[in-house]
């Protein structure tokens, strides 16, 4: 079903943003943009706080381990091995939820800068 509206996703932005100014529907579009980026980096900054605190974990299980005497505790060698590569993965993990937030942040001022941008038309 074709339709005759060259616009039709513009069109539908106007209605949600309550303008027929294109101008003002976009700075709707990314004041709305904003406020989502800013509560996922909110809870994506809690994940890497909780993230953070299994990796403090994880490196003092291991100074337990590696403090074991190995010819006494037959799996700690095996152990040790277990937990330093979980904490290899955990570290790889954190490093890409670091560079997420910095793109987020970055995301977020690029809107701000775009809304500014657009205020000039009003």
């Amino acid at each position: 079903m074709a339709t005759n509206d060259p616009t039709p996703l513009l069109n539908e932005l106007k209605i949600v943003s309550g303008s027929q100014e294109i101008h003002k529907a976009f700075k709707y579009l990314y004041g709305h943009e904003h406020v989502t980026d800013e509560v996922f980096i909110r809870l994506l900054g809690e994940k890497r706080d909780e993230l953070q605190s299994t990796i403090d974990q994880k490196t003092a299980h291991l100074a337990e381990l590696w403090s074991l005497n190995h010819d006494e505790v037959d799996s700690a060698g095996d152990v040790y091995a277990c937990e330093h590569t979980v904490l290899v993965r955990l570290r790889k993990r954190m490093e890409v939820i670091t560079g997420l937030l910095f793109e987020l942040r970055e995301g977020l001022t690029e809107k701000e800068e775009h809304i500014s941008i657009l205020e000039v038309y009003d």
